[in-house]
Order: C-alpha cells, then structure tokens, then sequence
C-alpha cells in the first residue's frame, strides 16, 4: 500500500503543477488511496470517501496544506515523502486494527470474510453499477460486473485452469440465482489488455472492448496494473508513470450476453477436467459445492495482476 500511496501522490502532484487537475479533486477521482485510510482504526464508515467522510476531510486537508510548500516546485519527491511520514503514523494504526479485527486468524480469518462478502475465490460482482462509458446502450440495471482481488498471492489468479474455472461457474450460476433480470455481464479495467484476463470471457467480450476516458481513476481498476502477483511495485509501469506521465495499460470496458458467458465457463471447466451439475442433471449449475471448497482455500492479497 505504501507504495502505491506514494506512485498516487506523485502522479496527482505532477497533474496539479501542469495544471490539468487540482491536487484536491486529483486525490479524490484519480488515485486509490482512500482504500488504505484508517477506517477500521477509527471506527468510520469507509464511503462516501470525499466531501463528508470526516476520515478524507482530514486526509485531503493534511495532504494539499504539505503540497502547499512545494507549490513553486516542479519534482515531485520532497512532497511525496514528506506526505508518506505524515501518513505512516495513519498506516500503522489500521494495520493494527486488522489485526485486531482478525482475531490472529491470519488468512484464513480473512479469507471467511471475504466469503461473506460474496467472493468466489478471487472475483466477486456487484449489479447495476458497470464502469460502462456514459453513452453505453444497455440498461445499466440489467448489467453485472465483475471485480477481482488477488486471494492466492504469490501466486497468479489466473494460473490454474481448474481452479479459475470452478470460480467462474460458481460465480456465473449465483449471478443467474440472485440477479435473474441481469442479462449481459462485463468489466472495466486494466486487465482487459490482458490475455490472461480474457480468457475468463468468450470472444464476443473481446470484441466489445471500448476505451474509457480515464477521468475516474479512483480504484485498481486502474491502479492494480503497478501491483505484482507477489504484491511488490511493477518498477517498469511505475518508472514509465513518472517519465511520460502514461500508463501502460488504460482502463477499458467490454460485456457480454449471461447466456454466453454461462456457455463459456462450463466450456471452460469441462475442459479442465471438471464435471458440472448440469452435466450430472441434464440443467444448468454449478461445480461440485466440494470441489469449490476445495478451489477457494487460498491466501489473501491486494494483488490484481497476471
């Protein structure tokens, strides 16, 4: 989280001075510090993280008073690390909340919370909230989206098939179960410049993909891609940031109908040498509820990439 703090501030330090966003509004919409603020440790709810959150008031109020004396400054290190020390004493406070809060559970605390939060291995999905282009043609309540947080650190989300497969035929049929008016399903992110990521989709996603504007980089959909399988800094990523102000994959949208998508996964797991409900009882299901146990037990990270 440090590290990604620090690429977040040192990005919207450089847009403040080149006067294309202001460092306030910059914190808000275009980095995902918010998530590592001291929630637990101060008992506040962690959303809305801008404007009455009393947590960003403070956040945004200490941050832009240090910007303030490097406002003449074109580098952007004696800021960033100046807002690092002033942050560490908040970092160490929820750090020792989670802690608190797990219970000395380590990952298998963690990993039961996250069930019941409605994750299937590492990918769960929310309805009615796509991160769609705003003239997107389709219903947005009809829509799901999947989102993914890496549970199996060092290891990739994506490296075993039998795996992904049965977390992608679970997630598919509690969709279907839950959210039966959803009819098409997708995701907005940096991981749809990844083949490894498209694999969970048929090609008709693929084909799909637009661009997004880039104004809202507020979560890893944009910054997961400087993160490493085994939760270090991406350097090249990170280093290309800082040089050319870019970043090497942009946020792009795609979806796809439910019933392909449905298709695809069971495809998918029977490739892997998985049976599924419907292959026992002639309908649609999902995995063996056993060899899903099985496939989620896994170790918790932050970590999006491939």
């Amino acid at each position: 989280k440090r590290d990604i703090t620090a690429l977040c501030l040192w990005h919207v330090f450089q847009m403040g001075q080149m006067g294309i966003r202001s460092l306030e509004s910059g914190l808000s919409d275009w980095t995902m510090i918010w998530r590592f603020l001291p929630w637990r440790a101060r008992a506040v709810p962690q959303k809305p993280h801008a404007v009455t959150n009393p947590i960003w008031i403070e956040f945004s109020a200490l941050i832009t008073g240090i910007a303030a004396r490097y406002a003449t400054r074109e580098d952007a290190a004696p800021f960033v690390k100046d807002a690092m020390e002033a942050l560490e004493p908040w970092y160490l406070a929820e750090e020792a909340a989670e802690d608190r809060d797990l219970g000395g559970g380590g990952h298998r605390a963690m990993l039961a919370a996250h069930r019941k939060l409605g994750w299937f291995g590492c990918f769960r999905y929310t309805v009615g909230k796509p991160a769609a282009p705003p003239h997107w043609p389709e219903p947005r309540d009809h829509v799901a989206e999947i989102h993914i947080q890496n549970h199996v650190t060092p290891d990739s989300p994506f490296s075993d098939r039998p795996r992904l497969a049965a977390w992608m035929q679970e997630l598919a049929s509690d969709v279907e179960a839950k959210a039966p008016h959803v009819t098409r399903i997708g995701t907005g992110s940096w991981l749809n410049a990844s083949r490894h990521f498209l694999q969970v989709y048929p090609p008709a996603y693929a084909a799909s993909l637009v661009r997004l504007s880039g104004e809202q980089k507020a979560g890893l959909g944009t910054w997961g891609q400087f993160i490493t399988r085994d939760l270090g800094l991406n350097e090249p990523r990170a280093r290309l940031l800082r040089t050319e102000q870019t970043f090497a994959c942009p946020q792009a949208y795609g979806n796809c109908s439910l019933d392909d998508f449905r298709r695809h996964t069971e495809t998918a797991a029977r490739q892997a040498g998985l049976r599924t409900r419907s292959d026992k009882q002639g309908r649609r299901g999902t995995l063996d509820s056993r060899r899903n146990e099985m496939a989620f037990d896994a170790t918790n990270s932050e970590n999006y990439a491939p």
